[in-house]
């Protein structure tokens, strides 16, 4: 009997650690899987976290398993690696927001970059093109100039335009040979402050071309840009005129250079005295000899060829003679030319 009661306390005893076991074990791998809790607990400990997994869950447990589940049903968007990892909720947008305006901004300064690469090599192209055109204008004559004149408006209109970057001299040279008054001046309004260099390059066009009205244009746009005209500029003037066989207008231009304070050269009186040679003259060629001599203006082998010329026109030979003689008289003689004593 005894051992009979034994028996079955010893098998309910069995029977209980084996539902407690059965129940450890559910407990422990459920803590495994939800809890990361580690196994090896001891039986007690594992019977309450057991009981304590049962309980209902919380306000937070369900937060938690809301967010769990939204992140497996929405996964992350992929982003910048310079965003926050806070940017993936809602205080992210607005970082995104700045990060995208930021983009937005780059953009603009490539594009902006971009066209400023682009005029630059506009430019350069069309640079080349005003070169090759400008090369063929010696040769081929004013078409081409004008030609020249036109890529430039272009220029201008488009933006790209720098007269710093374009040879003034080498253009004025090609219009002097070509005669092409009117594209010399057409350029020069392109340049935006012209110096008065400029002005002296667009009177020599107007010399080669003997176009005296042009000259006197030139005069007054340099004025104009409040430049004071110097010996040189009004010098060419007075040699435009002589070309063009006006003596009065030449001399006007020389009382005017002297009354605004300008004081001429040996080249001046040799412009003056050369223009009244071509004019047939002798006595105002003479005369503004006179008037260099008083001056204290030393004379040059131009002046004294000037004068014998003069004197060959005439006839008058033996005056000649004495100019030859006055030739030879200065400190440093001068001679005269072969073909003038010829004549």
């Amino acid at each position: 009997m005894d051992e009979s009661k034994s028996t079955a306390a010893s098998v309910h005893v069995e029977n209980a650690l084996r539902t407690v076991d059965k129940h450890a074990k559910e407990k422990n791998e459920l803590d495994a899987i939800s809890n990361d809790v580690p196994l090896g607990k001891s039986d007690r400990e594992e019977l309450y976290m057991f009981y304590e997994v049962r309980k209902p869950p919380t306000g937070s447990m369900l937060l938690s398993s809301a967010i769990a589940n939204f992140k497996e049903s929405h996964p992350p968007v992929h982003r910048s690696k310079y965003l926050n990892k806070s940017s993936r909720l809602l205080g992210g947008r607005v970082r995104s927001h700045a990060v995208q305006n930021n983009d937005k901004v780059l953009r603009q300064f490539e594009q902006l970059t971009r066209v400023d690469i682009d005029q630059k090599n506009d430019r350069s192209q069309h640079l080349s093109r005003y070169n090759s055109l400008l090369k063929a204008g010696r040769y081929i004559g004013f078409v081409r100039l004008h030609e020249c004149v036109e890529l430039l408006n272009d220029m201008e209109i488009k933006g790209i335009l720098d007269m710093t970057k374009v040879y003034h001299a080498k253009f004025f040279n090609v219009c002097k040979r070509q005669k092409a008054v009117r594209e010399a001046f057409d350029y020069t309004k392109l340049i935006p402050n012209p110096k008065l260099s400029t002005f002296n390059m667009l009177m020599t066009v107007c010399a080669s071309s003997q176009d005296s009205e042009g000259a006197f244009q030139v005069l007054h746009l340099a004025q104009e840009a409040g430049l004071k005209p110097d010996c040189k500029l009004y010098t060419t003037l007075i040699s435009t005129c002589a070309k063009s066989g006006k003596v009065d207008q030449m001399f006007e231009v020389y009382h005017k250079m002297v009354n605004s304070g300008v004081e001429p050269y040996v080249h001046t009186y040799g412009a003056l005295i050369g223009g009244c040679t071509r004019a047939g003259q002798v006595a105002k060629a003479f005369g503004a000899y006179g008037i260099m001599r008083s001056k204290k203006v030393k004379p040059d082998r131009v002046v004294f060829n000037a004068l014998i010329a003069a004197c060959a026109q005439s006839g008058a030979v033996d005056r000649a003679f004495d100019v030859s003689a006055k030739m030879e008289a200065e400190i440093q003689p001068i001679d005269p030319d072969d073909l003038l004593l010829v004549h």
